[in-house]
């Protein structure tokens, strides 16, 4: 009788097994919402231990790194145009096992689980784990000039475009500590002009004192920036405008850095999870962990600060490997062990 009823429970319990397969197959283990550098890394880690793993590529495939005409900061790589690291990155998740839906992430109900998702087609996913790497976008002037000039003479990113300026004259646009710090990363330039809007800057006190070392770097305030000026393939110049005599003069330079800050992708998950007050994801302490137990955050999304390639990569990295690390405590098993 005994062996009867045991063969019964086992019975049973691989009844139960069975069914738990089923609904794991019929729910996404990880999803990475975004296909810049950020989602393409955790897309890359999580694949490659045996999960599966869907990046829903968003608005903007790739990222703001596609726009970026020369990247030399990832490390081990040479100096490339954005779009072919992007390309190369990937290339690699596909290999990895990594699958890529056309689209973007519309709505979401994070306060079950699984996850549900709500695709801009009217599709709704369930996800066990979600990885939010929907990166930030860099403020705009919305003047005549910039977005046809945008990677051609036009940059956010000193960091990234900074070389390409070296003995050149190069105009930053912005009064904060965001355009200082383009000033002091691009040190291999002929001069740089700092126009500020206003009668002062907003920069800290002690950025200002720093930048005053600099004989290569020069501020000119109460000027507007009405115009980008170019020749249909590079900058040539800038239109300015004085706040104090209303003249307008043309300003010759090879660059222009706009650096009136980003605005993180985050406007979507702010009903969801927690937000930081100046509106990037809340992060615990070195995790990649949202306020939502197997959400998690990575790249520029949910960093105010650095916002590079390397960091990006880094943190998505750790998202990865954290988003594993939750499917395993609560039992869903990778393809191997499914099988």
């Amino acid at each position: 009788m005994k062996n009867y009823l045991l063969l019964v429970a086992v019975i049973f319990i691989n009844i139960l097994s069975a069914h738990a397969a089923v609904q794991e197959q019929a729910v996404i283990p990880i999803v990475v919402i975004g296909s810049g550098p950020a989602g393409l890394t955790a897309a890359i880690q999580a694949a490659r231990l045996g999960y599966e793993t869907l990046i829903v590529a968003g608005p903007k495939p790739g990222g703001q790194l596609t726009g970026a005409s020369a990247v030399e900061n990832v490390p081990a790589v040479d100096v490339l145009p954005g779009i072919d690291i992007i390309k190369k990155m990937e290339e690699q998740a596909r290999s990895a096992g990594a699958e890529f839906l056309e689209g973007s992430v519309t709505d979401m109900d994070f306060s079950s689980w699984p996850f549900v998702l709500t695709l801009d087609f009217d599709k709704k996913i369930q996800a066990y784990s979600v990885i939010i790497a929907t990166g930030s976008a860099p403020r705009r002037l919305g003047i005549p000039g910039e977005s046809h000039y945008w990677g051609m003479g036009v940059s956010s990113c000193a960091v990234c475009d900074g070389f390409l300026y070296t003995d050149k004259k190069v105009a930053i646009i912005g009064g904060g500590d965001s355009a200082i710090e383009h000033a002091l990363n691009i040190p291999y330039a002929q001069h740089i002009t700092i126009f500020v809007r206003k009668s002062r800057m907003r920069a800290m006190h002690h950025m200002q004192e720093r930048i005053r070392g600099y004989d290569n770097v020069s501020i000119e305030y109460n000027k507007e920036v009405l115009k980008i000026i170019g020749d249909g393939q590079n900058v040539t110049g800038l239109e300015i405008k004085d706040g104090a005599t209303g003249d307008i003069s043309f300003f010759p330079c090879d660059g222009v850095f706009v650096a009136i800050g980003h605005n993180p992708n985050s406007e979507l998950f702010k009903d969801h999870i927690q937000l930081a007050h100046d509106g990037y994801i809340y992060l615990g302490t070195r995790s990649q962990q949202t306020s939502v137990p197997g959400v998690f955050a990575a790249g520029d999304v949910a960093d105010s600060k650095f916002r590079q390639v390397s960091t990006a990569t880094g943190t998505a990295a750790q998202a990865g490997f954290e988003a594993v690390e939750f499917l395993r405590k609560n039992h869903i098993l990778d393809k191997a062990h499914r099988q």
